[in-house]
């Protein structure tokens, strides 16, 4: 048996840096927080017949020892503190005195805090600080079963099989974060320069699952692990002994590479594909991406999920608060923690330790229940529980995490969609109809959602204070001076007067300052107030319009374009000239087999509002115009539009355009159409700032008989 902590080489190696603090983290929770150690126990020991859940970045193993570890400890202390009960409790009825009762209570104190000591500073202290954590110092178990187990679990965290049960396939990996994929015509290919197509170069899908395997592990990140997994669900494998060697017993940890390729067929119950697990903040952030493809009847589909895992709840990092206490400072604590939680520890050891006691023989009845079950037919779905790493409540990432999640998702996905076109190319394909979709997919990809709204406000905010405030203290200053220079003034001329200062008495002076204040007051007081409430009012406007600015753009985007013009749909020159196409009455009207071909356009006319909606050109030729005008908004030069194609039984090429209108600007969506007669309806809607403008609909009849004459 490998040391604990140590995953074989086989499968990337020993636990780095970046996986060892998730690891340290989650250890100390387990000692802080026994309702989650007891949540591991039961996902990793009480279900020995269920797989093991992957858990990106952290060493199972190490958090099960520790969590048994630290289950075991407080089964000790209350088996401890049950004896002492007991015994106190019946010397009391028998001597009939409170003295035994005192006793208990003082030692179930000093019990109380020895376990709170060994805990804080044995463990905690010593152990689970940075720098201080080591994977292999994890206590093992004196239970045979709980190591077989642990091998089976560390087995399963680095085996290339994953079993799960419920919807997702990709337990442990996060929350969903982005889907994608492409389909593309491999029997067709590329053209030379005279027209010709050539010959396109067969392929197994895993010779493509090989090459993006390979250029995800080109990709220089410091913390990332590619392969190859195959992923099945917990029902499905009791019928495989390659998958379930022994029906009593887990399912494998590891698949051979034939399995691995049989995973690749389109309808295989079991299925294979490429995993990149990105790691970033100290094994905080993972980015994980799931890339599998698909071949049938000459056509490839290539699919990927980016799943992210955030970071850890801040209270599951307060192992990062402590440090290692002097001697007097720890019997101090653990005395304090001793005084304050002694009663209830007594009074519930007992419930408590029947529940520690009882553990053992419920798994034992549950196993046997289960075990007769699965021999008498049963199909027991051997799918993992739920990861130890999604039971814990997860805090919002803050903007660097955010910046680095579009990063990876971004990075991960062109160094996908590059492999897959050198791929292509390789292989001699056709390329137009996958440069569309990646063009399509790269104008689409998400952008990180701002969650600095409420900084950026009080920081408007403060700003505006600041300027008011300013204002204000430049006023008070300039209407003081000017206060100074009339009572100066007012002085002067009192000196000039027969009946100056030195003529008055004290009497008469103490009226003439009195007379001199009041003057000043009165000016000084109904300027103050005037001007206060100029500047309240002031402030307050400024307040409101900038929160309705900030409020406004974050809710409802950012502001709309002035702009008035219309829509135009027409065909383009191809399908113009093609004789099997044809319209009438605003429907276009084609034979089977043929590829429509529709022109969007965004024309710029200050006549738009006074102008009617057309549906039919000159001639009886196809022509659809829908006037719009934008007001409101800003001012610009150009407008940006985003033109979407969408239909619910065509595909269209590109879906998503964007339209950038000085006066008119233009892009092409065209319509594989089907080999079948029917009825289909194409929508073209025209975004601006992510809002609707406008939205137009057109029937497309197919049928057999060769259209008229347009």
């Amino acid at each position: 048996m490998d040391e604990a902590g140590k995953p074989p080489d086989d499968h990337g190696g020993l636990l780095d840096e970046t996986s060892q603090e998730t690891t340290r983290y989650l250890a100390a929770a387990t000692q802080l927080k026994l309702k989650y150690a007891r949540f591991v126990v039961r996902q990793i020991i009480r279900e020995p017949f269920r797989a093991v859940a992957p858990a990106a970045g952290v060493d199972v193993v190490v958090v099960t020892r520790w969590a048994l570890a630290a289950l075991r400890r407080r089964a000790h202390r209350d088996a401890v503190l049950t004896c002492l009960l007991i015994v106190g409790a019946a010397a009391a009825l028998e001597a009939w005195t409170w003295i035994p009762i005192a006793v208990v209570a003082v030692l179930a104190i000093f019990i109380v805090a020895f376990e709170r000591w060994v805990r804080d500073v044995k463990i905690l202290a010593r152990q689970m600080l940075r720098g201080r954590f080591r994977p292999h110092d994890a206590p093992s178990s004196p239970s045979q079963r709980v190591e077989k187990r642990l091998a089976v679990a560390r087995q399963q965290q680095n085996g290339n099989l994953v079993v799960f049960r419920g919807r997702s396939p990709f337990v442990g990996s996060g929350e969903d974060y982005l889907n994608n994929h492409i389909v593309v015509n491999v029997a067709r290919g590329k053209k030379w320069k005279g027209g010709k197509r050539q010959v396109p170069i067969p392929f197994s899908t895993p010779e493509l699952h090989e090459a993006l395997e390979t250029a995800l592990k080109s990709m220089e990140f410091p913390d990332i692990r590619v392969g190859q997994r195959l992923y099945v669900n917990g029902e499905h494998v009791n019928s495989d002994p390659r998958l379930l060697p022994h029906r009593l017993g887990p399912p494998a940890a590891d698949v051979s590479p034939d399995l691995l390729r049989e995973g690749c067929n389109p309808a295989s119950e079991a299925r294979t594909y490429v995993c990149a697990e990105i790691g970033g903040w100290e094994g905080q952030l993972v980015v994980s991406l799931f890339a599998r493809a698909v071949q049938s009847h000459g056509s490839l589909r290539v699919e990927w999920m980016f799943h992210v895992l955030p970071p850890l709840d801040n209270d599951l990092r307060l192992a990062d608060r402590r440090y290692e206490l002097t001697v007097v400072a720890q019997i101090l604590k653990a005395m304090a923690a001793g005084v304050l939680w002694f009663a209830p520890a007594l009074v519930l050891a007992p419930v408590t330790f029947a529940r520690y006691a009882a553990v053992p023989l419920i798994d034992k009845v549950r196993m046997r229940h289960q075990s007769r079950r699965i021999r008498n037919g049963y199909v027991f779905n051997y799918g993992s529980s739920p990861s130890i790493r999604d039971f814990i409540s997860h805090q919002q990432s803050h903007d660097f995490m955010a910046g680095d999640v579009q990063a990876f998702v971004s990075l991960a996905q062109h160094t996908l969609l590059r492999a897959l076109r050198r791929f292509l190319k390789t292989h001699k394909m056709d390329m137009k109809q996958f440069a569309d979709q990646e063009q399509t997919i790269v104008s689409s990809e998400p952008r990180t959602q701002p969650t600095y709204l409420p900084e950026m406000l009080a920081t408007e905010v403060a700003r505006l204070a600041e300027e008011r405030i300013d204002t204000l203290l430049r006023s008070h200053r300039e209407l003081l001076l000017q206060n100074r220079a009339e009572l100066a003034e007012q002085q002067r001329e009192q000196s000039r007067d027969p009946l100056s200062a030195q003529a008055l008495g004290p009497q008469e002076l103490a009226q003439l300052a009195d007379h001199i204040a009041d003057r000043a007051a009165a000016p000084v007081s109904d300027g103050l107030g005037r001007r206060m409430a100029q500047i309240q009012e002031e402030f307050t406007r400024g307040l409101r319009a900038t929160l309705e600015e900030v409020v406004g753009e974050s809710v409802l985007g950012p502001a709309l374009t002035n702009f008035a013009g219309y829509l135009a749909l027409e065909l383009d020159q191809a399908s113009e000239e093609d004789p099997g196409i044809g319209s009438a009455d605003g429907t276009i009207r084609t034979v089977p087999g043929h590829e429509l071909a529709l022109v969007m356009s965004v024309i710029r006319d200050p006549a738009a509002a006074r102008m009617a909606s057309l549906s039919q050109g000159p001639d009886n030729s196809f022509l659809v115009q829908e006037p719009f005008v934008i007001e409101g908004g800003q001012d610009a030069p150009i407008a940006e539009f985003d033109a979407v194609a969408d239909c619910a039984t065509l595909t269209p090429l590109p879906r998503r355009q964007n339209l950038n209108v000085a006066e008119r600007d233009s892009t092409p969506f065209r319509f594989k159409l089907p080999d079948r007669r029917g009825q289909h309806e194409l929508w073209f809607q025209l975004y601006q700032a992510g809002r609707l403008i406008q939205a137009v609909a057109i029937s497309v009849e197919v049928r057999p008989e060769q259209m008229a004459a347009k």
